[in-house]
């Protein structure tokens, strides 16, 4: 580490600067033997270096981020990977990065952001604000866990977070089940035949982690934070229709006899078997049907149906008042909810904000004069609030966190 004068303000900065870069460094296991060799001797030289050193180990704002970038290392990749196995088998259109390109890139993320937290740190240890300024903003974590809730069709209401595993409700003949995983199944163990739907909602409220749900048909759907979705507990007639509201992804098991069909906002998509994704939020001025594999069929109360392919979406005004386009979709930022990232690319602020109000149960405000500005860059969702704001502060939003109110200024 080059020798620095600590009583100059400038060199002070720089010093701070690398030590926080470096401490980012080891915690990722990146730190070369030159690098551990030269911060070892910088640590000897002076008593005021070893407690600099402790106090950016114990940092309360600078640990907890350390953390969730670490996590984030060691999730992403075999999320990742996951996802890459039941994108790609048998030829589909879909690319994943290789798995040696995906590590890179999770690692170079962390790094990434890491180095801009050091550089937060590193400023704040150099120019601290005098405590008279200082507003204490109540930390926002990301959500831990799934606070869902299945309305049955008489009313009750099950809360999922409260429920063991196990069967939780008969409907209909119809085994309602909790697996160990937190997977909600409905089973037919004595192939009940109803004949009129008995119709059940599962509801995954903002500020909880997605929930994914086996139909009676073995068809599953993830319904990410703030969305619903009303189902029968088992398909009656020659359709499975099931009502959407907020994000969902289907893998629908195939059966041509009964074609699946999901109405959101006032859109409706056939399908026979197949894997897509339906954005849907009452709050977005439009909703998009993305297809990863097979062929969906969409359609408005006015207006022509229109198919489309396998990496393609289709999108509509919220409430079907304009005419359906046709574009080439980025997959990897439609399935980032699933695989646990924020995907900001070629996002504007208002709808980056509008996810965040979901994944953290939080309100935002805007003051005059904030420009709708396009958004770059990924992080994962486990990082708080005030951690994931930092970052996108070096992009120019500009930031105030009141409780659970989050204002952004201009």
């Amino acid at each position: 580490m080059p020798y620095y004068n600590d009583d100059m303000p400038g060199n002070r900065m720089n010093m701070l600067l690398q030590v926080a870069q470096l401490a980012a460094k080891a915690r990722l296991g990146e730190l070369t033997a030159e690098e551990a060799a030269s911060l070892q001797s910088w640590l000897q030289e002076d008593k005021r270096h070893e407690g600099w050193w402790r106090s950016l180990q114990n940092d309360p704002y600078f640990l907890p981020e350390l953390e969730a970038y670490e996590r984030s290392r060691k999730g992403a990749p075999v999320a990742l990977e996951a996802l890459r196995k039941k994108l790609g088998a048998q030829g589909r259109p879909v690319t994943i990065p290789p798995r040696r390109r995906m590590y890179q890139w999770v690692r170079a993320a962390c790094i990434a952001g890491l180095l801009l937290l050091a550089g937060f740190w590193a400023w704040r240890q150099w120019k601290p604000v005098a405590p008279r300024h200082v507003v204490k903003n109540e930390e926002v974590p990301a959500p831990q866990m799934n606070r869902a809730m299945i309305t049955l069709a008489d009313g009750t209401k099950v809360y999922l977070d409260r429920a063991r595993s196990g069967q939780l409700a008969l409907q209909g003949g119809i085994k309602v089940v909790k697996l160990a995983d937190g997977q909600i199944a409905y089973l037919n163990p004595g192939e009940a035949s109803l004949k009129n739907e008995v119709w059940n909602t599962l509801t995954n409220p903002r500020g909880s982690t997605a929930i994914n749900m086996q139909l009676a048909d073995g068809s599953h759907v993830w319904l990410n934070a703030g969305s619903a979705i009303r189902y029968p507990v088992a398909f009656v007639g020659n359709e499975r229709r099931v009502e959407l509201s907020g994000e969902g992804y289907f893998e629908v098991t195939k059966d041509p006899s009964k074609k699946f069909m999901v109405a959101a906002n006032g859109m409706s998509t056939e399908v026979l078997g197949t894997h897509f994704n339906i954005n849907a939020y009452g709050d977005e001025p439009r909703t998009t049907v993305t297809l990863l594999e097979g062929s969906v069929k969409v359609s408005q109360p006015r207006g022509q149906p229109v198919v489309i392919r396998p990496g393609q979406e289709v999108s509509g005004t919220t409430g079907g008042g304009s005419p359906l386009t046709v574009s080439a979709a980025d997959m990897d930022k439609v399935v980032s909810w699933r695989s646990g990232l924020f995907n900001f690319n070629g996002v504007f602020l208002k709808e980056a904000m509008r996810q965040l109000e979901r994944w953290y149960d939080i309100d935002v405000t805007y003051q005059p004069g904030v420009q709708d500005v396009e958004l770059m860059g990924k992080m994962t969702k486990g990082v708080t609030l005030n951690g994931l704001m930092i970052v996108l502060r070096q992009l120019g939003v500009h930031y105030r966190l009141e409780g659970r109110n989050l204002v952004v200024m201009p």
